[in-house]
């Protein structure tokens, strides 16, 4: 994970079943309007699964079990 010179958050991972690197490169603004206000958090000790689960779809990002989006 980074940023670039013009502000962009880059992620990057190697895809462990077919071994290529995959980044996704997208404006922090775009990242600040989706975060959740104070008022959406959720309580102290509540998990965070759902909302890390959304974030990571956003990003492009498929969990084993899920379908790929159609093209």
């Amino acid at each position: 994970m980074g940023l670039t010179v013009d502000r962009q958050l880059v992620i990057y991972w190697r895809c462990s079943q077919c071994r290529k690197h995959v980044y996704v490169v997208k404006s922090l603004a775009d990242y600040w309007r989706e975060c959740p206000t104070a008022n959406q958090l959720p309580q102290h000790g509540a998990p965070f699964e759902a909302g890390d689960a959304l974030f990571l779809r956003r990003v492009g990002i498929r969990f084993p079990d899920e379908a790929e989006p159609a093209q």
